[in-house]
């Protein structure tokens, strides 16, 4: 299955690809998703590359499922690079997550 989207950060470096899925909620968490989302991480080198993946029920999708999916990115974004996130490094990683949100939300408004 190809992604509906990819979107880039890291000066276009790394990204992630996004899968909009038209399932039930139901079956979407019986092929191991969570209620309406999931980020998993597939990222070999925590700088460049592939990082990982996002899979939403498209029926459903909303902001705050977006935001919850894209915290889960960041956070694994700070353990791939052995780092806590914490008051020196905690603006970087909002600018990444507000990076990440803005280009899925530009993703999503583009006509069908």
């Amino acid at each position: 299955m190809s992604p509906s989207f990819t979107v880039y950060f890291n000066d276009e470096k790394q990204w992630i690809d996004v899968y909009l899925e038209d399932v039930s909620q139901e079956q979407f968490r019986e092929n191991g998703g969570g209620d309406w989302g999931y980020f998993l991480a597939t990222w070999e080198h925590p700088e460049h590359g592939e990082f990982g993946v996002l899979h939403f029920v498209k029926s459903i999708l909303s902001n705050e499922t977006i935001v919850h999916e894209v915290f889960h990115a960041v956070v694994e974004l700070a353990r791939s690079r052995g780092e806590t996130i914490n008051e020196d490094n905690e603006e970087d990683y909002a600018c990444v997550a507000h990076e990440l949100f803005g280009k899925i939300q530009r993703e999503l408004r583009k006509p069908a």
